[in-house]
């Protein structure tokens, strides 16, 4: 049992050194939000977004993937002269994007990626597309006169492009930018916060709405493998 175990965890960490990891940051801009046809205020109309993701590919061909784990959060005061003290909105994004990369400049190309050793210049080997199936769960909360919550988990679906832009062997940033749909989110009881009985504002709104989300940032990539290639431990 002990050997057993000894090997799994070898195996593990063999995995763990030659694997390839990254963090990326931006900025998000939502769209389309119905909710905000409630309020006299714009609502989740920016903010920012963190992920941590995991990095493998096809052998024989650039199509890369790098499943996502990421935070975003949006804050929004909502503040109406007949109404005192005003409404506050929050809003936490907890997701899993699933990213596949596709270099279209160099789709059977050889490249030792994400960095690049080889001939070629950065941007035919760096340039991809990418598209990104996710799931969500939204976490908000409504503070005011009266408050309301929501939990909801939500499907999206993103498509975006981004380079990358190899400083050594061992670490590469990216930028890049995406558009992201999310699918039928709901907030239940949001109707009863209405802050203005406004009939042509009002029809617009709704309490399950689809969102556009705009997302620009910048990633960086670690390669493990390299690390322990060169002796930094």
């Amino acid at each position: 049992m002990k050997k057993a175990l000894l090997i799994t965890c070898f195996s593990l960490l063999s995995l763990v050194t030659y694997a390839q990891y990254g963090l990326s940051a931006g900025y998000v801009s939502n769209q389309n939000v119905a909710w905000r046809y409630y309020f006299t205020d714009d609502v989740m109309d920016s903010g920012f977004q963190v992920g941590v993701n995991y990095w493998f590919r096809l052998k024989n061909y650039r199509v890369e993937f790098t499943p996502e784990l990421a935070y975003s959060r949006f804050k929004s005061e909502l503040n109406d002269p007949s109404v005192d003290p005003g409404y506050e909105m929050s809003m936490n994004m907890f997701h899993f994007f699933f990213n596949t990369n596709l270099y279209v400049l160099d789709f059977k190309g050889d490249c030792d990626c994400p960095t690049f050793s080889k001939e070629g210049t950065f941007v035919n080997k760096g340039l991809f597309l990418f598209v990104s199936p996710g799931i969500s769960y939204f976490d908000g909360q409504m503070t005011g006169q009266t408050n309301s919550d929501m939990q909801d988990a939500v499907l999206s679906l993103g498509v975006g492009a981004g380079v990358d832009i190899g400083l050594n062997d061992v670490v590469t940033v990216t930028p890049m930018f995406s558009f992201r749909r999310f699918f039928r989110a709901e907030w239940e009881g949001l109707a009863e916060l209405a802050m203005e009985e406004e009939p042509t504002r009002l029809n617009s709104a709704s309490e399950t709405t689809d969102i556009n989300q705009w997302f620009l940032g910048l990633k960086m990539t670690v390669r493990l493998d390299e690390i322990n290639k060169y002796g930094y431990r």
